[in-house]
C-alpha cells in the first residue's frame, strides 16, 4: 500500500479483519514503531486515527481504511468541499486536545484520509514522526493558505500563536472560530 522512509504498509487479514500493517523495514531511520503505536493508540480513542489492533517494535496492525484520501477529494472534486476542510479541521482539535502533534499536517494531503459515507469523517495516518504536543490546527491552518482557502490576517496569526502556547480546550475552540470564520470555502 505504500513505502516510507523506515517502513513498509500493506494490506492483510488479522483474525478475519481486513487490515493495515506497517512493518519495520531493516536498515531504516526507526529502531522501534512502539512508539508510534502508542501515539496512534491515543489518537485512535480520541477517534482520530485507525483501530490498533496489535503492535511490536516491528510492526503495527491497525484499521484499513480504504479513503478516500485529501488528495484523492481533491482531485475528485477540483477543489476542497466544504465537509473535507471541517473534517480535517475537527480531526486537527482532536489531535490537540489529545496531546499529539502530528509534524506532517502542513502537507496533509496523503495523511488524512475520510472514512466511507454516509457521513465521513477524517482519519490522520502516519504517526511516524509524530511527538507529544499541540499546533495541528496551525498546520492545517498553513495548508489552507498554501490552497488559497484561508487568508492568514493578523488576528488570526494571534490566535493561533495564544493556542499553541495555550493548548487549552479554550484556545483549540478560538483557533477553530478564527480559522472557520475566514474559510473561503
Amino acid at each position: 500500500m505504500g513505502k516510507g522512509h523506515s517502513s513498509t504498509v500493506f494490506a492483510a487479514v488479522y483474525r478475519g479483519v481486513y487490515v493495515a500493517v506497517k512493518s519495520r523495514r531493516p536498515g531504516g531511520r526507526r529502531d522501534s514503531l512502539a512508539g508510534e503505536a502508542r501515539l496512534l493508540s491515543i489518537a485512535s480513542r480520541a477517534g482520530v486515527a485507525p483501530r490498533v489492533y496489535s503492535w511490536s517494535r516491528d510492526f503495527i496492525v491497525m484499521d484499513y481504511l480504504p479513503g478516500p484520501s485529501l488528495a484523492e477529494v481533491l482531485e475528485d472534486a477540483g477543489r476542497l468541499p466544504a465537509w473535507a476542510v471541517l473534517g480535517m479541521l475537527e480531526a486537527a482539535a482532536a489531535l490537540d486536545l489529545a496531546g499529539i502533534l502530528h509534524h506532517e499536517l502542513h502537507r496533509p494531503w496523503w495523511n488524512v484520509f475520510y472514512t466511507p459515507t454516509p457521513s465521513p469523517r477524517a482519519v490522520v495516518v502516519d504517526f511516524d514522526s509524530a511527538s507529544r504536543g499541540c499546533g495541528n490546527l496551525a498546520k492545517i491552518a498553513s495548508a489552507l493558505v498554501h490552497l488559497g482557502l484561508l487568508s492568514m490576517e493578523a488576528g488570526l496569526r494571534r490566535v493561533l500563536s495564544w493556542y499553541k502556547k495555550e493548548c487549552s480546550v479554550e484556545g483549540v475552540r478560538a483557533a477553530l472560530v478564527g480559522i472557520h470564520g475566514l474559510l473561503a470555502v
